[in-house]
Parts: C-alpha cells; structure tokens; sequence
C-alpha cells in the first residue's frame, strides 16, 4: 500500500510540475511588487513639487521626465520615432477653445460652457450666427425632407455620444444650421447627465492642432429643460411640457413663431503641448504581439492655492504601471522574459477627456491590430464606502465585453493568486456613472482591442485637494498591482491569442 501511495504521489507531481514550472517565475517577480516601493514612488508623483500634474503645466512636464527616467533605469526600450532616433515621450499639441467663445443666447440670455451647457465639436465661426428655432423629435426628424437652416431642439432620451452624432449630422444633411440636443424633461435628470458627461464634452474644446477644421457636421449642443426655457423664453413648467409632447399644439405654435436662437463657437484661442510616455519590453517568440499597460499620469492641477495632488487619481495607476514594468524587466534580465512583448504607457491629458490615449490609438508606435489587450489602471489606492466592511475587493470593467476568453482568464488568475473579490457593479455599459466610457481603456475597446479596467471606486477626496498620499491604503495597492502583473504575465505567456467573441 505504502509503494502504490508513493507511486501515485510521484505520478501527480510529474503531472503537476509543468503547472508549478509556470506559476513559480510569476510568483517570484509578483512578490517584488511591494507596498513600500509603491509608496515611494506615489510620493514622488503626487508631491507638491509636481503641481497637480495638470497637461501642459511645468507639474506634468517634471512628471513625464520622472517617469521617463524610471523606464529607462529598469531597462525599457525606447520605441516612439523621432528625428534623433526613438525616444520614450509621445508628443503633441492641443488647440484649446475658451468656455465663453462657445455660447447659445437670444434676446436677454447667454447661456455658455460655464451654465449648464455642453458643446461637441469644433466649427470655428469669425461671427455669431442665429437661425429661426424649431422643436422636432427623432421620428419627425427621420421624415422631414427639408429643415430649412433651422437650430433644431431635439427632443428624445438621446444620450449616447454616437447616436448625437448620428442624428446630428443626419440633420445637417436636411439643411439643419445648428442642432440641440435636450435628451431629459427632467432638470434633475440632466443635471445628473451633466456631472457624468462634462469631462468629456469638455474634450471637445481641445483639438489636435492638425486636425483642424472639423466638419460643422459634427457640431451639436446638449442642455436641460431650464436652458431651453430661458432660450425660448418661457418658464420651465412650460419647457417641460413642450418636452414631454414635442408634436402637440403648443409645440406647433412655438414653431410657427419661430424664435430665433444665436450661437458662437470660434476658434481656438491658444495651444498647449504634452505628451504620453512609452517604454517597451520586447517578447521572444511571440513579440509582434503586444499587451498594453496603461494609466494616467496627469491631473487637474490647481484650486487657487491648493494643489489636487491627485495620489489616487491616478497616481495610484501609474506607481502600478511602474512596479509591474520592474517586475517585469527583472524577470526577462533573468531570462524569464515574457512572450509576447509589452507596452508600459503613461498617458497626458485624461483629464481633459481621455484625449492621451485617444492621440496614441489614433496614432500607434505599434499596430492596433497586433495589440491583444489594455489593461488600463486607474484610482486602485483606495475603496468607497461600499466596501468599508470588506476593503479585499477591485473593481473590473470591460473584461467581457469584447472577449470571453479574457474574462474566463482574469477570473482564473485571481482565484490563483489573490483571491481578490471582483466586483462587477460598474461592469454596466447602462450604469449611471457610465464608467466603461469614462478612462482611457475606451479608446482601445472602441477599436475591438480586449480590455480590463481596474478601479477601487469614487471617494470623498475625487478631484480634490484631499486626494493625498497618506489616504491611500498601499497594502490594497499592492495585492491589486500583483493582481494586474498575474493577468499580463498570463496574457504575454499563453500559447493562444486571447479569442474575440
């Protein structure tokens, strides 16, 4: 009996070891991801000395030249092209448009960025325009063969970006000269809408400077039932009634008046340059295949006197990406290099809507189409008071949406190594807070790559002065950084590419 016992014994660890063979370098690398490290780097980062790391300030400058120095201390490749060769830094410029060039207005109100209005896109007029106004929903939208140059209040819960664009520039085909957008007849509502979205809508008032003109097409407003009012000069009971029956007689008669609606949205009024901050690690024999790590580096910079240090947004993400890039330039320094290679991307100016990583998609040191998976980190250092009682959690968004095989994998690493409980509530695209939009994952979701979003939730310190170094929990930092380096080391080393649904 004791013979048969030690042969099966045997028998399961010769099975078994290729399985410790490949879990043993991970774990070894993964133990150098330590707390106290973290630390000393997100001192650094979210110091007073770098401002609030604003895109374009001196803060953000010294933070990118920071990064950069650490990458190539652990040994990164430099790899975006340059005319002295490749460096790590990704630059570019911005156009930035001033909130109170960008108006609707009328009679006795002006209503600009600073109300509660939002503007997409980025015609440049010399002069204001203005045009009769006309309130219209989608469906008779669709139906009317000509618009006649009229400002359009569209009425309809149209809140995704890309259905605006769609019914936008299908408007301007019927001769539309300006479209507005009041998707709720609810005040509250829109106010809602308005915190979640601004950021982004905000990003509009930035363009790359070669991509200057935009289309007017692509141009459009959103406001609530109280700009509406003030715009049509009615009080708001009325707005919303006129919103709640947008085809009804009162509706008929407020376009047959006509009322004429002004507007301005002119041209940039200066330029700021920033940059995104690269450094790679080439795989063996799988290294035209890359996986993507990514964070923010930037902030919101001041509030008067005060500095938003921004530690956890996302000073917390962008330590991480520096810790995992260590762990892994030591493991291939020992010959245990991943397969397949690896991007470690600190991006600029995601504050100003996700305009860093959208400058990278839209302009890629490595082909998108060889690009496996981002694994994108940001605000990791802390939790919200829905885990007060049980702080072993991380947020994950976007692990299913484009692939099944990555999140079936996310989910193995985890119950392997860290047993962290992950927690789906924001994983809803139809979530109120919209979080599968709202960080820099999105812009290489929308181009079909997989991603994993890895967040720890919105405290009472968001984007503001408080968000400090001592407020960040480094031995939750920690178990979710080796969380991250578990799924990308089992991402760059599997035999199989990660299957798209």
């Amino acid at each position: 009996m004791q013979k048969k016992f030690l042969f099966v014994l045997g028998l399961v660890f010769i099975l078994a070891s290729p399985v410790f063979g490949q879990e043993q370098p991970a774990q070894k690398y993964a133990a150098t991801i330590k707390a106290s490290d973290l630390r000393e780097l997100l001192t650094i980062i979210a110091s007073d000395a770098l401002e609030g790391r604003k895109a374009g300030s001196r803060g953000q400058k010294m933070a990118a030249a920071f990064i950069k120095q650490e990458f190539k201390d652990m040994g990164l490749l430099p790899i975006v092209p340059g005319p002295c060769g490749p460096g790590y830094l990704q630059h570019f410029t911005l156009a930035k448009y001033d909130i109170n060039s960008i108006y609707l207005a009328n009679d006795k109100h002006t209503f600009d960025l600073s109300a509660a209005v939002l503007y997409a896109g980025r015609q440049a007029l010399q002069q204001p325009q203005s045009a009769p106004a006309m309130l219209i929903d989608t469906t008779r939208l669709k139906g009317s063969s000509q618009l006649n140059s009229k400002l359009l209040f569209v009425t309809g819960r149209i809140t995704d970006r890309q259905q605006q664009q769609q019914f936008s520039t299908l408007a301007y085909q019927k001769g539309a000269a300006m479209v507005v957008f009041v998707p709720f007849d609810n005040q509250n509502e829109f106010n809602s809408y308005l915190r979640n979205e601004r950021r982004f809508f905000a990003s509009r008032r930035y363009s790359f400077l070669s991509d200057l003109p935009e289309e007017p097409a692509r141009s459009y407003f959103v406001i609530g039932p109280t700009v509406l009012a003030g715009l049509l000069q009615v009080d708001n009971e009325e707005a919303v009634k006129l919103l709640g029956n947008p085809t009804g007689k009162k509706a008929r008669q407020l376009n047959d008046q006509q009322p004429v609606v002004r507007w301005l949205t002119s041209k940039p009024s200066r330029t700021l340059e920033t940059e995104n901050v690269l450094g790679y690690l080439e795989g063996s024999d799988k290294k035209d295949e890359v996986v993507v790590i990514t964070a923010h580096y930037d902030h919101i910079g001041r509030q008067g006197n005060n500095i938003n240090n921004g530690a956890d947004d996302d000073g917390s993400g962008t330590s991480s990406v520096l810790e995992i890039a260590r762990a892994f330039s030591q493991a291939k320094a020992a010959g245990n290099g991943p397969r397949r290679s690896i991007l470690f991307m600190t991006v600029t100016a995601e504050e100003m809507g996700l305009i860093g990583s959208q400058y990278y998609t839209l302009h890629p040191v490595l082909p998108l189409s060889q690009t496996v998976v981002d694994l994108n980190i940001d605000m990791i250092g802390r939790y919200d008071p829905a885990h007060e009682k049980n702080k072993n959690f991380v947020y994950l968004v976007g692990s299913d949406k484009l692939s099944t095989d990555l999140h079936r994998l996310s989910e193995q690493t985890n119950a392997t190594y860290t047993q962290l409980q992950l927690d789906y509530t924001y994983n809803d695209e139809n979530h109120p807070d919209r979080i599968y939009y709202r960080s820099d994952h999105w812009n290489f979701a929308k181009n079909n790559i997989p991603i994993i979003f890895y967040f720890s939730g919105v405290h009472e310190d968001y984007h503001r002065p408080t968000d400090t170094v001592d407020k960040i929990a480094f031995d939750l930092l920690e178990k979710r950084a080796r969380l991250i380096f578990y799924t990308a080391w089992a991402i760059a080393n599997r035999e199989a590419g990660l299957r798209l649904d």
